[in-house]
């Protein structure tokens, strides 16, 4: 589902500091391997628009095959697809997963997000 970045449950108390941007660049292998130079403002913007086209990360070649029709390559495309196979969880008040991501998008200027819907529950049946 799309989500406004303004309706994120709120950080506490000196997680933003603790989500530093700057110290990500020491600490994570997956930072050093190009998250500074990828553009999360089109990440962004091209999941929000395969959600609203009716996608849902379910099916992931076909969530692929949409990045690649908005012409996100290489590590953009990655970073588009890892919102399908390892959605940002996010409820009104916590965070379950994807908060370096949805930071990063957040600080390059989107007002959008795609998060998993945090009424869903999975069908195990």
């Amino acid at each position: 589902m799309v989500y406004a970045v303004a309706d994120l449950c709120p950080w506490d108390p000196g997680e933003i500091d603790e989500l530093s941007i700057d110290q990500w660049e020491v600490q994570s292998p997956w930072w050093r391997r190009g998250a500074r130079g990828r553009d999360w403002a089109a990440v962004a913007r091209v999941a929000v628009a395969a959600v609203n086209s009716g996608l849902d990360g379910a099916d992931i070649d076909a969530w692929v095959r949409y990045g690649q029709r908005a012409r996100l390559r290489r590590d953009d495309l990655y970073s588009y697809e890892s919102l399908a196979h390892d959605p940002i969880c996010v409820s009104p008040s916590q965070w379950t997963n994807g908060r370096h991501r949805s930071l990063l998008m957040q600080r390059a200027g989107a007002s959008h997000i795609v998060v998993v819907d945090p009424d869903w529950r999975p069908d195990h049946g």
